[in-house]
Formats: C-alpha cells, sequence, structure tokens
C-alpha cells in the first residue's frame, strides 16, 4: 500500500491542512452523484484534475456549494470502480472544485498507481505550500 500522507505538524483553522502527494491519469473521467431529499438523484460527469488518497481537485460546468455532500465514484482501466462518500470544500473559480473524501483512499491510489501506465506526481502539497 501506498502511503503518500504526511502529518502536519500542527493544526490551524486558517491553514490548507491538505498535505498529500497528488497524481495525475488518463483515468481524468468520473462521475459525482448528488442526492438530496424530495429530489431526483442527480448523476454529474466531471474531470479529476488531480487526485490523492484525501482528496480531488475536480472540473465541472455544474455549480457545486460548498460543503455539499456527494457521492465520487471513479472508473480506471480493467473496469474497476471506485465509489466513496465525499464533501465539496473548496471552489477554486466557477468551474474547478476541492473534494475532501470521508475516508482516506489509499487503496484507491494504490490500484491508479497499478492499473494506470501513465500515472505521475502531480505535485506535492504542504500546510497550503506547493512543491
Amino acid at each position: 500500500m501506498t502511503d503518500d500522507i504526511f502529518s502536519p505538524t500542527k493544526k490551524s483553522k486558517t491553514d490548507n491542512q491538505r498535505t498529500a502527494v497528488r497524481y495525475t491519469s488518463s483515468c481524468n473521467k468520473a462521475i459525482v452523484i448528488l442526492k438530496k431529499f424530495f429530489m431526483p438523484t442527480k448523476f454529474i460527469n466531471i474531470k479529476v484534475i488531480d487526485i490523492s488518497s484525501q482528496g480531488a481537485r475536480i472540473s465541472s460546468k455544474y455549480k457545486f456549494k460548498r460543503k455539499t455532500k456527494i457521492i465520487f465514484k471513479i472508473k480506471i482501466k480493467g473496469g474497476l470502480t471506485w465509489e466513496t462518500p465525499a464533501k465539496i470544500m473548496r471552489l477554486y473559480d466557477h468551474q474547478e472544485f476541492g473534494v475532501t473524501f470521508d475516508h482516506k483512499q489509499h487503496d484507491l491510489i494504490d490500484q491508479i498507481m497499478h492499473s494506470e501506465d501513465d500515472f505521475s506526481v502531480s505535485h506535492l502539497v504542504i500546510n497550503g505550500k506547493i512543491y
């Protein structure tokens, strides 16, 4: 199993605490499932810009609101489908959003690295600083 998460030394409410190695690959198409009470379930096509075991940065024409609960569903080469509860936590601009998974997804990253032949490290972020 790949351990791509490093523990932050201190937690501050103002700092970005998403400390992880973010990956990119050709499995960049995914679906967000949006369920609301008394509303039909929506299936929204998205593009994954980068992904880590803690979350992802996505692009979508759908306008998500911050703290919207979703189900993140991605299909990996070889037919494996991965689905996990998540939440929209950051609005980067009118089409890019930050998603935080409810639970760390180390196995998902392992599967991407195992099945994809073109994955790469996008960047490393520690306490909001990009390396």
